[in-house]
């Protein structure tokens, strides 16, 4: 059966605003670290990874996404689970960058940016874009040292820093105009609710002279009735 709004939770109140965040957030990053922890475990099959290599990726997955677990338990709208969630991505991120052999896998702070847009935080987006950016900008370097940075390689690498600073200039506009969109509702709601107080003190101040105005009545009637 579908739910009512009134079945909904109050996302007005800014608690329960956070937790239902940090509950979603938790939720993608989870899935997407799970995936991550399967999908490398063909690499150990096919001997292009080592299992020691593998068990860092493995508790760089599951670590993370315990502790943001445990302080959700304790805390549902805890502001820290983000950046547990994103200190934990970071770390991972930079050990496959620095170990793979693959150029397509700078694509998964994409992913994670998507899911990070719930929280509308213009300066935590930002600083997880710029931290991805500046990381491939290294490995590009580090290949230009190495004389690797040719033919496809350097295709790659024009795409790579092209798609991150794209991505990472698109993620600042849509939070930005999401940050607009909910300033002029509350900034509505706000003067609704001005309006309502201001009817209601009208209506109160007419009830009131008309109270008065009736007692008078009453009395005068009183008095004709006395005459």
């Amino acid at each position: 059966m579908a739910k009512t709004k009134t079945d909904l939770p109050d996302f007005s109140v800014k608690e329960i605003a956070m937790q239902s965040q940090n509950k979603t957030a938790l939720i993608g990053v989870t899935i997407m670290n799970v995936i991550l922890a399967i999908a490398y475990v063909v690499e150990v099959l096919k001997d292009a990874r080592s299992i020691g290599s593998y068990a860092v990726i493995a508790l760089l997955c599951v670590l993370p996404c315990v502790f943001a677990w445990m302080t959700y338990r304790k805390k549902p709208d805890a502001t820290v689970i983000r950046y547990i969630c994103s200190v934990g991505f970071a770390a991972l991120y930079t050990y496959i960058m620095f170990t793979t052999s693959s150029d397509i896998a700078f694509c998964y702070v994409i992913v994670l940016l998507v899911i990070l847009v719930v929280y509308v935080d213009l300066k935590f987006l930002v600083g997880l874009g710029i931290y991805s950016l500046l990381v491939n900008i290294v490995i590009i370097v580090r290949k230009a040292v190495a004389g690797q940075l040719t033919g496809a390689n350097l295709t790659n690498a024009e795409i790579i820093v092209a798609c991150l600073i794209l991505t990472t200039i698109f993620t600042v506009l849509a939070v930005k105009k999401i940050e607009q969109i909910n300033d002029a509702n509350i900034d509505k709601a706000e003067k609704q609710k001005k309006n309502a107080e201001r009817i209601l003190m009208t209506t109160l101040d007419v009830a009131s002279a008309m109270t008065a105005n009736i007692e008078e009545a009453v009395g005068e009637t009183e008095q004709l009735k006395e005459m």
